[in-house]
């Protein structure tokens, strides 16, 4: 499944030493996952049903 979501072994290194991070990295990925939905809201709202 992570191949599908186009993550290597070494992003998932990364991931599995979380509880080793720094404030500086936890703050990095935190902003990461805050800006991904921003990045997709005008896909999701160019796709809504126009009025007639």
């Amino acid at each position: 499944m992570t191949g599908e979501w186009g993550w290597g072994e070494r992003q998932l290194i990364l991931l599995d030493s979380r509880s080793q991070w720094k404030v500086r990295q936890v703050t990095a990925e935190r902003q990461a996952l805050v800006n991904e939905p921003q990045l997709q809201l005008p896909l999701s709202v160019d796709v809504r049903p126009q009025p007639p």
